[in-house]
């Protein structure tokens, strides 16, 4: 047998892994990393649009449960998420110390923000 017969075989096994759990219902997602990171960015985009189109129906369903929605839209925009963690630069599987160093960044700012709500 040769490595890449064997390599084929272990693809082939592999393949067979998830055919008990695939649904017939369903289409399969094969997405490659740049169509992730190409979605990932628009979704990052996209999120700071705000929707002009209010559902007057969700107002009355969150009324009759209690929640005031004008208050509970009014925190949710003063959330920044564009603030949180941005990646600004692609972390390679080989970039140790970048994954590093950006790992340690967004560690210090959770510490930082969690300190902030215990103030709070």
């Amino acid at each position: 047998m040769t490595a890449s017969l064997s390599l084929k075989q272990i693809f082939e096994k592999s393949q067979l892994l998830t055919t008990h759990i695939t649904n017939p219902e369903l289409p399969p997602l094969d997405r490659g990393i740049d169509q992730i990171e190409h979605l990932s960015h628009d979704l990052v985009q996209n999120g700071d649009e705000k929707s002009a189109k209010i559902d007057i129906r969700a107002h009355y369903f969150l009324a009759k449960g209690g929640v005031n929605a004008q208050a509970m839209a009014r925190h949710l925009d003063a959330v920044k998420l564009t603030a949180t963690f941005d990646l600004r630069e692609p972390v390679r599987d080989t970039d140790v110390d970048g994954y590093l160093r950006l790992e340690h960044q967004r560690v210090v700012a959770h510490t930082v923000e969690a300190g902030r709500c215990e103030v709070f």
